[in-house]
């Protein structure tokens, strides 16, 4: 809207680039779909974080009525059926910080340029698609449907990372650091 009188759109700013354009910041050198593959996986993580925080809420929510039915079918006592379901709540949490962790590992070996880590990530997505799809066959309570919608989201965000990872710049940014390496 208001223009300065002494700028020129066409001349550098004091970092000696045009103006408009950005600069990278890190030691990266990898291309932009490979830092954008990047930034998704690391939604990822934020996401398999909050379903691992689904499944406590859900866990706790009903403690009872699963610990009532561990007794009654399994024949635990109340405490050996109270100890189950926080030890299944504590299993989730790790998992879900466990998957986390390697989403952000992946991420971060992704943007080093690493093949196998691409390679690896198409091999955990393709397990989270069937564990996906696992959850659209089971699909019967409302419980069910978050599982299933925070999944799906997961789901998109591994679909576009791996997008990113596979496209021709992003290939040619993995051959050389393949090389150099």
């Amino acid at each position: 809207m208001f223009k300065s009188f002494t700028s020129n759109d066409n001349k550098p700013t004091a970092n000696g680039k045009p103006k408009g354009t950005t600069q990278r910041t890190g030691d990266s050198s990898a291309p932009a779909p490979v830092l954008l593959a990047g930034r998704l996986t690391l939604g990822g993580a934020a996401g398999t974080v909050v379903w691992g925080i689904y499944w406590a809420i859900v866990t706790l929510a009903f403690k009872s009525q699963t610990a009532t039915y561990l007794v009654k079918t399994q024949h635990y006592s109340a405490s050996k059926a109270n100890t189950e379901v926080y030890a299944s709540m504590l299993f989730v949490l790790v998992q879900a910080l466990l998957y986390a962790g390697l989403w952000v590992w992946m991420g971060r070996m992704n943007n080093f340029g690493r093949n196998w880590s691409r390679i690896t990530s198409t091999a955990f997505f393709l397990l989270w698609t069937y564990e996906t799809y696992r959850a659209i066959s089971g699909l019967s309570t409302y419980i069910a449907l978050g599982n299933l919608i925070i999944m799906l989201g997961i789901w998109g965000f591994g679909a576009g990372a791996l997008y990113f990872l596979w496209r021709p710049d992003s290939t040619a940014y993995f051959k050389a650091t393949s090389q150099r390496a």
